[in-house]
């Protein structure tokens, strides 16, 4: 790395602030042709709550209005030397010199010598408000960033004789609205205060490498996390569940696969391209894990010598893929755990149909029948009081060592309001890398934890 950084600051009276800055950053990662990366941003200020029109009005303390837009750059990714063709050894390429046999060389991996910097464009724009007697606290930010340039592995003829070259070729729009609230509302011997945030946040990827897509490979299906172009990261795909066939007359009269013979009380999927075949074709999108918002709330109360904190969080209108109860916990054809108790109103036969989502125990699936299907998909959204803590304070006013004690009693993950079926709603595969967000399988359960704590303070 070798980087070059400038940054000019201006401020006048308080009331007009400006920064603008830059970086002319190098990377040995890159290509011959592109190894710097120039990254410009500015931002600007302005407090409005100076100004004269403004100066009268008691109700506002404060107000700033505060806008950015700047360019940022990434060279973090798995390859060190993917701008170079690099050169392999291998028994394959084995020949022989002088009647010894030696090992031979090829090059190994295309160079890609216009190789660039991944690109992050974003704007910002909000404002910071308080009002009365800064009692009430409102801040708010819209964003919007697009990322481009996106390093991936790109197809190339086989002909050339290498099957891939590392390129910039995606990008993905982000986008979103941010509220933040603080609020005084009790001020006498009851003191109590809040603390509310929520985000709508959104994003769309515009443009990846062909065909356009990319799975994630897992323990239970190829291809059931999909990031598309059109569509947010880490889309659920699948089938789209339709039931059982209820009876001869059901299977003879709808779409089935071509390579397994369907039967009563065995899966049913929609024909979702109406070839009148069900198979691969007709997986589409069937679940979505990012929420439409997020929110935490956090009171603190005190009286006296006591205090008491409580933070929730939630989220709403995300989903779910509950891999593990339908591979696992369902699964009648070779069980790998202990079943549901609701498993045992399965199909038994038409004149015992059961709930109709279960399927028959002897040959109870299709050979699409374990795929992963819209069944699996439930809905995320939880309310969780995440913690409350309780503490007394003791002050030692004729003590010439310690100020204080205090005293307190915590509880985590106190209580969860959710319709989600499995043990963890806030559960990521992956983390929070967006291709794996929402993915339960084998979950590691939300535990409880009570503490109790003392400190002291000294003088």
């Amino acid at each position: 790395m070798l980087s070059t950084i400038a940054r000019i600051d201006y401020n006048y009276k308080e009331k007009y602030i400006l920064q603008l800055s830059a970086r002319d950053d190098g990377s040995s990662r890159f290509g011959t042709d592109n190894k710097y990366g120039f990254f410009p941003t500015a931002s600007a200020g302005w407090v409005a709550s100076d100004e004269d029109f403004l100066k009268d009005v008691k109700q506002i303390n404060f107000l700033k209005i505060r806008a950015s837009f700047g360019l940022t750059g990434n060279n973090f990714f798995s390859s060190n030397y993917p701008s170079l063709s690099q050169i392999g050894s291998g028994t394959a390429y084995n020949y022989t010199f002088n009647n010894v046999l030696q090992q031979g060389e090829i090059n190994s991996t295309l160079g890609n010598s216009q190789l660039r910097w991944e690109r992050n464009k974003q704007l910002d724009i909000g404002f910071d408000i308080s009002l009365l007697n800064n009692r009430i606290n409102f801040t708010y930010d819209y964003y919007h960033k697009i990322t481009d340039g996106l390093i991936q592995a790109m197809p190339v003829p086989y002909n050339s004789g290498f099957t891939s070259i590392v390129y910039n070729t995606g990008a993905i729009k982000f986008w979103g609205n941010e509220f933040t609230l603080n609020t005084t509302n009790l001020t006498g011997v009851l003191k109590w205060t809040s603390n509310f945030n929520i985000s709508f946040n959104r994003n769309l990827v515009t443009s990846l490498v062909s065909p356009g897509y990319i799975v994630r490979n897992n323990t239970i299906s190829s291809d059931y996390d999909r990031t598309e172009v059109g569509h947010p990261l880490g889309m659920f795909y699948g089938f789209v569940f339709e039931g059982l066939y209820k009876n001869a007359a059901d299977v003879a009269n709808s779409p089935k696969e071509t390579l397994a013979t369907a039967a009563p009380g065995t899966i049913k999927f929609k024909d979702v391209n109406g070839d009148g075949v069900i198979n691969n074709n007709d997986r589409t999108f069937i679940g979505n894990p990012n929420p439409k918002f997020e929110y935490g709330f956090t009171n603190n109360f005190t009286y006296k010598h006591f205090d008491l904190n409580i933070t929730m969080s939630g989220t709403y209108g995300n989903q779910i893929l509950n891999a593990d109860k339908w591979a696992y916990l369902t699964n009648l054809d070779g069980a790998r755990g202990g079943l549901l108790a609701a498993v045992a109103d399965r199909w038994r036969s038409e004149a015992d149909p059961g709930a109709g989502i279960y399927p028959r125990t002897e040959t109870g699936t299709t050979s699409l029948g374990r795929d992963v299907e819209s069944q699996w998909v439930e809905n995320g959204s939880y309310l969780a009081v995440k913690n409350i803590n309780l503490g007394y304070t003791l002050p030692l006013k004729g003590n010439t060592t310690l100020r204080n004690i205090r005293v307190s009693v915590s509880m985590d993950n106190i209580l969860f309001i959710t319709k989600y079926s499995g043990l963890n709603p806030e559960v990521s595969l992956n983390g929070l890398n967006g291709y794996g967000e929402g993915i339960d399988e084998n979950s590691y359960p939300i535990y409880r934890t009570a503490s109790v704590g003392v400190s002291a303070s000294f003088k």
